[in-house]
């Protein structure tokens, strides 16, 4: 009998043993899954600061303070990571907007929630709480500041793309209401395949309407469809310009298309075709249309589309004619 009792004994404590570290490392998880939140930085540009941002935290007071008009149209934009406000996607996307319409563009910085992650694998895990932290803001903006989800306009570049996907599940989830538009600027490739669970990456079920440009497809952007729209510039892999070995060249084409996708120059246009199927691209098989690439007045229908550009600026080639022997 005291043999069993001492066994017991034991057993208890193993388990108490198990259970405090079981709880010691929930902690700790915790722990870090809120200090990414709390990482994610936010930062406003209108057009009375168009070359200073401000800093936005998710609280009342911080918003009350800053520049920021929730009742104008506001883009937010995501971009790849380790890219802060100051970086070349982020001006690119800030200053078009900004030409464009006379609203906030919110930039996020999500670098130092990523320091020290390890692996890209490591990375990927933290973007549900990424999504989560950049989504709370949406929700402080719409219950105490009356900002209509229908004036958001979300931008994502490569990781940033499916960032942006989730956020707007996020939001879906907690609010029952999608966000009007997302657009994704070759949404990244590396580890993400159409294999990926949707609620783990950016698809066409995030927001009213998704529309994708793919610039560097099956390299570092995503190879498959995502969106309602996806648009294969070029073929989607390689860019006139671009050395093959250079595959940020061509990643990085997405989102300098942008200007010329909302503010397209004349006789430079965007110009798409639209093709029967990913694997039928090209002038041979696709048809010509009046619509252009990323117009934000318009909304194509949903299918596959291939444009073709320049090398250099300006990418539109505008209605170019076509010679037939």
């Amino acid at each position: 009998m005291r043999f069993t009792l001492g066994v017991l004994s034991v057993v208890i404590l193993l388990l108490t043993v198990t259970e405090s570290r079981a709880n010691v490392a929930m902690g700790k998880e915790l722990a870090k899954d809120q200090h990414v939140r709390d990482s994610v930085k936010f930062y406003v540009y209108t057009r009375q600061n168009r070359d200073v941002p401000q800093s936005l935290e998710a609280n009342v007071e911080s918003v009350v303070r800053n520049v920021i008009d929730t009742t104008k149209p506001t883009t937010l934009f995501i971009p790849h990571m380790q890219s802060d406000f100051g970086s070349d996607e982020c001006n690119v996307i800030k200053d078009a907007k900004l030409q464009l319409e006379d609203g906030n563009v919110i930039v996020v910085d999500y670098s130092e929630s990523i320091t020290n992650s390890g692996d890209f694998e490591s990375i990927v895990s933290l973007m549900p709480h990424i999504a989560e932290a950049i989504g709370e803001l949406v929700m402080l903006l719409k219950h105490n500041f009356d900002f209509s989800l229908e004036h958001l306009h979300v931008v994502g570049f490569s990781l940033g793309g499916h960032i942006s996907g989730i956020t707007a599940q996020y939001l879906h989830q907690s609010l029952g209401q999608r966000i009007p538009r997302i657009t994704a600027l070759d949404p990244a490739g590396i580890y993400f395949t159409a294999n990926t669970p949707s609620d783990q990456r950016l698809s066409s079920d995030d927001a009213e309407f998704v529309e994708v440009v793919h610039t560097n497809a099956g390299q570092q952007g995503f190879l498959s469809t995502c969106g309602h729209v996806d648009y294969y510039p070029n073929g989607g892999t390689l860019q006139p310009g671009c050395d093959e070995k250079d595959m940020a060249c061509s990643h990085e084409r997405a989102y300098q298309l942008i200007p010329e996708m909302w503010l397209p120059l004349e006789n430079h246009e965007l110009l798409i075709l639209k093709c029967p199927s990913l694997d039928y691209l090209g002038m041979d098989y696709c048809r010509w249309l009046s619509n252009k690439m990323g117009d934000l007045q318009q909304r194509p229908k949903d299918g596959v589309y291939y444009v073709e550009t320049n090398s250099v600026k300006p990418y539109g080639k505008g209605a170019f004619l076509v010679e037939f022997f």
